[in-house]
């Protein structure tokens, strides 16, 4: 399912959520190259100085709770891609500002072989990372975002992850291997409490 507000408020996802047994729910795509506004790719709650009222997963999740699907159901999507723009003000660092949107995505392997020539910045609200030069700016979600809402798909007891997609990954998969260790350690803390 999309992360719009028009997928579950024109659906009855309550009638939905009685003949399936999980909803992958596409916490991405927030901001991408349809826009000419930078902004963070899968942020997991809103930034100040975002213009998108709600775009963010926390609202997206309390949205699909709200229009009836059970929490256990629901599959927090996660995006193994990045989205750029160029020609981007150095305002705020590049976030929220006007630039030229790169039409095609890159994988976080990509994000990786340019981290050295920009400056890396985060949102401490999201914990989502984006990168900037003055003039390039790249959105994407790194292993310290995922845990993030890892331990939020935990706190608000969710069914689980998904993903789009593997191929995005790097070779020895450390967004992968984030998702596959979060989740041991706390099955292990589970089997550990009396």
């Amino acid at each position: 399912m999309g992360d719009g507000r028009n997928t579950y408020q024109h659906l009855d996802m309550k009638a939905v959520a009685l003949y399936v047994n999980q909803v992958g729910v596409m916490n991405y795509d927030y901001a991408g190259p349809w826009s000419k506004r930078t902004g963070l790719v899968a942020p997991l709650y809103s930034s100040p100085g975002d213009v998108e009222k709600g775009g963010d997963v926390e609202s997206t999740i309390r949205g699909y709770k709200d229009a009836g699907v059970p929490a256990h159901k629901m599959l927090l999507g996660l995006p193994f891609y990045a989205y750029s723009w160029n020609q981007v003000s150095d305002t705020n660092h590049g976030l929220f500002q006007l630039g030229e949107p790169v039409r095609d995505d890159s994988s976080y392997n990509h994000i990786l072989s340019i981290q050295s020539k920009f400056t890396t910045y985060r949102d401490p609200k999201s914990m989502a990372p984006w990168l900037f030069d003055g003039s390039t700016f790249w959105t994407y979600d790194d292993e310290i975002s995922i845990a993030a809402k890892l331990e939020y798909a935990k706190q608000q007891a969710l069914g689980g992850v998904m993903i789009w997609e593997l191929g995005g990954d790097t070779l020895d998969g450390k967004l992968l291997k984030t998702i596959s260790d979060q989740f041991k350690s706390h099955r292990d803390v589970e089997h550990e409490t009396p």
